[in-house]
């Protein structure tokens, strides 16, 4: 079951990019918030899309805005979103939670790879940490190898060195988990439909000859884009299928 709740508190510490937000965007936000709860979807739709143009790049926003593309009945829509705010806050149960029930309610039911939970604890920083944390943590972590190393030079003292040492190699690795992350949203784009039927085709453009049908919130990736048309990859089958059928996820 979809869970109702709206995320309203604290999006701006825990859940994006922190930045200077402006007033008409955070309104914005709340505006879409007393919509959504007024059940006025569509104009929480409207709104929660101005507060991301305002550059409210938060988690929350795209989580509420999934949510109420799920009550529009905009199956493809909600995917999209719920997919963007698991990158921004991959540790949130509700997003995960409402995900994997709209994922459920696909046709296709085409479910996407799921990495074995013993490799996720492994690689914890990778699958349990967003890109903006790993980068803020990254920062901090620099910062504080500057300062140990400005007051090792002045007080040589074995144990600040130790402790640089232990902080440089935890700035590495979190340095490195970030950069592949990068790596990743790049290299592996995702694309969700967001119609009720689309046709992947063999070739760029509709006189290539049909290859299969997907369905509103079919997930798959991207392989490249031309002239507006997308390559794709969906389980083992590869085709065209027109860019504007498709919601593509950005980083």
């Amino acid at each position: 079951m979809i869970k109702k709740t709206i995320i309203i508190a604290a999006i701006f510490l825990f859940s994006g990019t922190v930045s200077a937000v402006s007033d008409e965007a955070y309104n914005a936000f709340i505006e879409a918030n007393n919509a959504y709860l007024s059940t006025n979807y569509s104009k929480a739709i409207r709104l929660y899309q101005k507060a991301i143009a305002l550059k409210l790049n938060s988690g929350g926003v795209y989580y509420n805005l999934g949510n109420a593309y799920y009550r529009e009945g905009k199956l493809g829509l909600a995917i999209a979103s719920y997919l963007k705010a698991q990158r921004l806050m991959p540790r949130n149960a509700d997003i995960a939670s409402n995900l994997k029930t709209a994922r459920n309610q696909t046709e296709n039911r085409i479910i996407p790879y799921e990495v074995n939970p013993a490799l996720k604890q492994f690689l914890f920083l990778y699958f349990k940490f967003s890109l903006d944390e790993l980068l803020w943590v990254s920062g901090a972590l620099f910062a504080c190898l500057f300062i140990f190393l400005s007051v090792y030079a002045f007080v040589p003292a074995a144990i600040i060195k130790r402790l640089a040492f232990v902080i440089g190699v935890f700035l590495i690795i979190t340095a490195l988990t970030a950069a592949v992350k990068v790596y990743k949203y790049n290299a592996d784009k995702v694309a969700v439909v967001v119609k009720d039927k689309v046709i992947v085709r063999a070739g760029p453009g509709k006189s290539y000859a049909s290859r299969i049908e997907l369905y509103d919130g079919a997930e798959m990736k991207v392989l490249r884009i031309e002239d507006k048309w997308v390559k794709i990859q969906v389980a083992k089958e590869k085709g065209w299928i027109s860019e504007k059928d498709v919601k593509i996820l950005h980083f």
